[in-house]
């Protein structure tokens, strides 16, 4: 079993990185909210390869926090960190309920963030709707200078075929 001060020292330190990668992401989904509000969808490809590389860092911290409560006897999961948390310093212990507050937050904005994409999603099929109803009700002329789907007879061919 690893030395369980250092150990410990190390998942302190791990969490307060964590923390500063969600306040990150965090920023990253409110100016992702921001643009889904005032419609600026040219900025949303580069915010989500952002948000992309911070889950990879935020996956990467939370594989090695849990690696490092299992060195100390700990399941490896929120659970088992709960555990570790309440058993150590009061510092560490703070940290991880930051970090459980500022991951709900989080997830509560992301949860928003779905809504607006889901709301312009439905606006924009709406309108594709409205418009392709549209195309099909207007009246479309065709070569022959005649509306097209219009019957016509080989005696009428317009003013055009009588000069």
């Amino acid at each position: 079993m690893a030395d369980s001060a250092v150990v410990t020292a190390q998942i302190a330190e791990n969490l307060a990185v964590e923390i500063l990668e969600f306040e990150a992401f965090k920023k990253l989904l409110l100016a992702e909210q921001e643009s889904l509000i005032v419609g600026d969808t040219s900025s949303l490809t580069e915010i989500t390869e952002k948000k992309s590389l911070h889950i990879a860092k935020l996956d990467s911290l939370a594989a090695e926090r849990l690696k490092r409560i299992q060195s100390l006897g700990f399941k490896p999961d929120r659970e088992g960190v709960a555990q570790w948390a309440e058993s150590t310093d009061a510092a560490a212990n703070r940290l991880w309920k930051s970090l459980l507050v500022l991951g709900n937050d989080i997830q509560a904005t992301n949860t928003l963030n779905g809504k607006l994409i889901n709301t312009r999603l439905q606006y924009t099929q709406q309108t594709m709707s409205a418009l392709l109803a549209a195309v099909n009700q207007a009246e479309l002329y065709g070569p022959s200078g005649q509306r097209e789907g219009t019957p016509q007879s080989s005696n009428a061919r317009g003013i055009i075929g009588k000069a």
